[in-house]
């Protein structure tokens, strides 16, 4: 099936290596303007992993629709996998999700601060709990116990761990809900579960979640 897009970038390379330039919040970079390509499936997802990597905030400059991925290029959490948890490539996304709305609300604004309504926040608060001090800032949700969010005070802890060692790639679409399954099963990212439960990461990393919520509830 093919679909049409807008790229992350402008500028085509044998690399597909892009670059960014600042704009004006609220304005996607200029290589996003009058720049459409037809892309099947998996052309989206060699853009998304071929893409130059850039800081978290650039996303919440996005105000379009799209795909994106969050990578740990540096290895930041290479020490903070559970024991015996299967090998995690830097080359492969951390986590794969869309935005249907913009970019800059959800991959941006709500990865960044609302752990909540985050998947990769919670994610990563399990794996750095003991590192930025988070447990004792963990409230479970009553209604849906493998959900939980984090106090006021913590949010920014683990905001500023996101920004320090993480970086994103996106390509816009129009309807990313779309691509959104085949892209994952094909990635199967560490710090997805929905359309990843066919990878290795899946149900190891729902068990250390599992064991987070634990210690909350006997501490």
């Amino acid at each position: 099936m093919t679909f049409l897009v807008q790229m992350q970038n402008g500028v085509q390379s044998p690399q597909r290596i892009r670059h960014y330039r600042s704009e004006p919040k609220g304005q996607p970079p200029s290589g996003h303007l009058g720049t459409i390509k037809t892309m099947d499936c998996m052309e989206i997802r060699d853009e998304l992993v071929n893409a130059k990597p850039s800081p978290p905030l650039k996303l919440m400059k996005i105000d379009a629709p799209g795909v994106y991925a969050w990578w740990d290029l540096n290895g930041a959490l290479a020490s903070f996998w559970p024991s015996g948890f299967p090998d995690v490539d830097a080359a492969k996304p951390l986590y794969v999700g869309i935005a249907r709305t913009t970019l800059a609300e959800r991959a941006g604004k709500m990865h960044l601060e609302k752990t909540r309504m985050s998947t990769i926040r919670r994610s990563l608060a399990a794996l750095l709990v003991d590192e930025l001090d988070l447990l004792r800032g963990i409230a479970v949700d009553p209604r849906r116990r493998t959900k939980f969010s984090l106090a006021t005070a913590a949010e920014p802890r683990l905001t500023h761990w996101m920004i320090t060692h993480l970086r994103t790639t996106w390509v816009l679409h129009p309807s990313p809900e779309e691509v959104e399954k085949e892209i994952i099963e094909k990635l199967t990212p560490p710090l997805n579960h929905d359309h990843a439960t066919k990878g290795p990461y899946a149900k190891p990393l729902q068990a250390h979640r599992d064991r987070l919520l634990i210690r909350v509830t006997t501490s």
